[in-house]
């Protein structure tokens, strides 16, 4: 290996650590995880980084982003879901940071070479960040009431103070760019044969970048160099980033095989939960987080087994509700087994099996039955129980049944029932309708489409916590501690402020 190349390997693996924007989360099949899972994971966040600026281009008008305009005020409605947008934004970058980060020993110095997977996983994923950073910052400059916006804390997203001026930073200065050029140097000299598709991602990443420096791009460096110089209360890193090296310290994997909800803590938590209740689930390094706004990422409904409906479920006005679907029997269960035949055999443990489906939830599959044991393999946990007769939640867990084997939704779109993603199936199943009181979810829109995600669920109870309006009750909280290795019963206190928790929450968590 020549001079020149041992200066630029040893210029790239000595600057400092990418900064991480956001929740830095992993999800893989395989515990080894291999390359195709982070190819896997660089695609699914260019898709969600390329559709949501396409969404942005298509409010460009209304957010005062056209180059004609240089300063807009925007409603409130407006600030919300430009706010929301940035968020995902900023945690698909996070997931990018990860396979960086899981590849930057790509070069072996005993050796003297280059790993190449990890060298085109480390290079694919920098050049989309950087390249879609340049791109969202060339919009985002247009409108200077942005900087206002994007600036201020709001915890709810998991979004810190500076946020948009940390990233201005980290993308428009000279170390970003020099990195660039390495590993382009790297690239050239190694000579990597890459599949069709991965070098056209690399060709047009590399044409990008270039293009932006001969023109606006280096205006917005150096523009952004300069303010940033004469700012002397800038602080360039995040404060979890001392936390993150803590944690990861002594583990040769981010967790991939292990997480923080005991076997001990489910069965104790099962002895805990009804039919009905509302199950919020927290997994840290999940792909599955990522453009997910908020602590909460994901929800599920205890649907229990017979025996448990069979006990909740056995009063006269549940009868005469069965009686008022059709069946004389006035039978909860064999309504059930009528009604939705491939869910509820589905949802039947074979004989002498302990392995009882009693929870219903939408995964990537769609809509499916889990096992309490399987669904609770989780970091942090938490239930509410709706504030309904048993006979409302009869009907919500009847409801819920109806969509079983719905494909999930994509879309992220509550307004379809063709497909479910999984606190839209919370909504519907509890959603309010003639007779029916149910449980009201505030929604928002999210890019277009209008949501509630269960990060909103757990807001929305500690809004309503102690008032009139409260509809949910609190059962328990399990709180995952990164540190110790395990999660901790939390009080209702705790739970309640933990949707204004940030999404790297665990890398400062216990540090006040």
């Amino acid at each position: 290996m020549n001079k020149a190349r041992n200066f630029i390997l040893l210029l790239l693996l000595a600057s400092p650590d990418i900064a991480v924007f956001g929740q830095a989360e992993v999800y893989t099949n395989d515990p080894a995880s291999g390359t195709s899972d982070d190819l896997y994971a660089i695609e699914i966040c260019e898709r969600g980084i390329t559709s949501t600026l396409a969404y942005i281009s298509q409010n460009d008008s209304a957010w005062g982003l056209t180059r004609e305009v240089k300063r807009k005020v925007l409603n409130h409605e407006q600030r919300t879901d430009l706010v929301l947008v940035w968020s995902s934004i900023l945690d698909y970058f996070a997931q990018l940071d990860y396979v960086m980060q899981a590849n930057r020993n790509f070069y072996v110095e005993k050796d003297d070479e280059v790993i190449a997977e990890k060298f085109s996983n480390y290079y694919l994923a920098f050049l989309i960040q950087y390249r879609y950073a340049l791109e969202f910052l060339d919009m985002a400059e247009n409108n200077k009431t942005i900087n206002v916006i994007l600036n201020e804390a709001n915890p709810e997203n998991g979004l810190d103070k500076n946020t948009y001026k940390k990233f201005k930073f980290h993308f428009l200065n000279v170390m970003i760019a020099t990195h660039f050029v390495a590993l382009n140097a790297i690239n050239m000299e190694t000579g990597h044969k890459y599949d069709e598709l991965r070098g056209q991602k690399i060709d047009q990443a590399v044409k990008y970048i270039y293009g932006m420096g001969r023109g606006r791009g280096i205006r917005l460096t150096f523009a952004n160099a300069f303010k940033i110089m004469n700012d002397a209360a800038f602080t360039l890193w995040y404060p979890f980033q001392k936390g993150i090296a803590e944690v990861m310290a002594d583990r040769k994997v981010w967790r991939h095989d292990k997480y923080l909800i005991s076997s001990e803590d489910i069965e104790a938590i099962s002895k805990q939960l009804q039919p009905g209740d509302i199950i919020l689930q927290r997994r840290e390094w999940a792909l599955t987080n990522v453009g997910i706004p908020g602590f909460w990422t994901h929800s599920a409904i205890f649907i229990g087994s017979p025996d448990d409906r069979r006990s909740l479920f056995s009063g006269d006005e549940i009868s005469l509700w069965v009686r008022e679907q059709g069946d004389e029997s006035g039978d909860y269960e064999q309504l059930l087994e009528k009604a939705y035949p491939a869910a509820y055999g589905s949802s039947v443990a074979p004989p002498g099996s302990k392995d009882q489906l009693r929870v219903m939830e939408a995964l990537k599959p769609g809509v499916v039955l889990k096992s309490l044991e399987k669904s609770l393999t989780c970091d942090g946990v938490a239930v509410l129980r709706p504030r309904i007769s048993n006979r409302e939640k009869a009907i919500a867990i009847y409801r819920a049944f109806s969509y079983y084997g719905r494909p999930y939704d994509f879309n992220f779109d509550f307004q379809t029932d063709s497909s479910i993603v999984c606190s839209e199936l919370i909504y519907k199943s509890y959603e309010p309708s003639t007779g029916y009181q149910g449980v009201t979810f505030a929604t928002i829109e999210l890019a277009g489409r209008v949501v509630a995600s269960p990060n909103h669920m757990a807001r929305q109870f500690d809004r309503q916590y102690g008032t009139d309006q409260q509809q949910l009750d609190f059962v328990l909280f399990y709180d995952g501690h990164e540190k110790l290795g395990k999660a901790l019963p939390g009080t209702i206190d705790s739970f309640r402020e933990s949707w204004a928790r940030p999404d790297w929450y665990i890398f400062i968590q216990g540090e006040n």
